[in-house]
């Protein structure tokens, strides 16, 4: 077993959907073939947008950020404590969204801050977890 780390965050959504349109990337539409290259960039430098770096100033790796509805078990299956479980439970207020950013999503960069609640999702804290590899 390897030992791992997760930042942990919590948050009121309508739905799942509406969570992810904040903790995953979001693209517009590519410009077609007929745009300059100065507004091509200008895309470019739009995409993707990403509210969740309100939250983590960070590099992040879509792959290793999950959101999932508000399931305690859920933390348990992947290794994190009971104690810090109830940690988070302690933390969470109204929430009924889980977003688990891995460490893995920060590309193998340092946070320069660290992470931080707003509005939209609660900082729980940094949990270690543990998989199998």
């Amino acid at each position: 077993m390897q030992e791992k780390f997760v930042y942990v965050f919590s948050g009121k959504f309508e739905n799942i959907e509406a969570a992810c349109l904040y903790s995953q990337p979001q693209w517009e539409p590519e410009p077609d073939e007929s745009v300059s290259d100065e507004e091509y960039a200008a895309w470019e430098d739009r995409n993707p947008s990403h509210e969740l770096l309100k939250n983590i100033d960070s590099y992040l790796d879509e792959d290793f950020i999950e959101t999932v509805d508000l399931d305690f078990q859920y933390l348990s299956n992947i290794g994190v404590s009971a104690s810090d479980i109830a940690h988070i439970k302690e933390n969470i207020g109204g929430a009924n969204v889980l977003v688990l950013v891995y460490e893995q999503a920060l590309g193998g960069f340092p946070l320069k801050e660290a992470p931080v609640s707003n509005s939209s999702l609660t900082y729980c804290g940094q949990f270690k977890f543990q998989f199998k590899i």
